[in-house]
């Protein structure tokens, strides 16, 4: 099977050589870096569309959010991952932006990295290529288990909203 090629948008280094070495330990070889978009857009430039890039939002320079909707325009990217500690309103509204640029969204990564969360995104890249021409793909479904659930309140990822309801007589 032919691996896709990832390009990878970070600029902590620390950060970005993780990611390369966990796709490394995934299989994967066909791995580009970048550290802020303009950047990005010159490899890609080079080296040609890939299929999917691991996208930090918070960049300098040109930040992930620009870099998706141009690399959108010139059909640079198919498909993108999230990578980034931002809000998670945020990264729901950049997702959704993504789709609409066309570019397939395989789901958010968070920070910091769990390998088996990173190897689960990958491979909806592959099944969702492995649907024959014209048939869409089956939805992915995340269900998160206890820990994600314990953690995601550790880490005061959910938001509460409240909307009472009480008869005025």
């Amino acid at each position: 099977m032919n691996r896709p090629a990832i390009l990878v948008l970070e600029d902590h280094p620390v950060q970005r050589l993780v990611m390369v070495r966990a796709l490394e330990t995934l299989g994967h070889s066909r791995i580009l870096q970048a550290t802020e978009g303009e950047q990005a857009l010159a490899r890609l430039a080079e080296h040609g569309p890939v299929d999917i890039v691991i996208c930090d939002i918070k960049l300098p320079g040109m930040d992930g959010t620009a870099f998706l909707r141009e690399s959108s325009k010139r059909g640079l990217v198919k498909s993108v991952i999230l990578s980034s500690d931002v809000s998670s309103d945020l990264t729901a509204a950049v997702l959704h932006m993504a789709s609409l640029f066309g570019i397939r969204v395989l789901g958010d990564l968070g920070k910091p990295l769990k390998l088996t969360r990173l190897e689960t995104l990958l491979r909806r890249y592959e099944s969702d290529a492995d649907q024959p021409p014209g048939q869409a793909p089956a939805a992915p479904v995340f269900v998160p288990t206890a820990a994600d659930i314990q953690g995601g309140l550790g880490r005061g990822e959910f938001i509460p909203y409240f909307q009472p309801k009480f008869d005025i007589r």
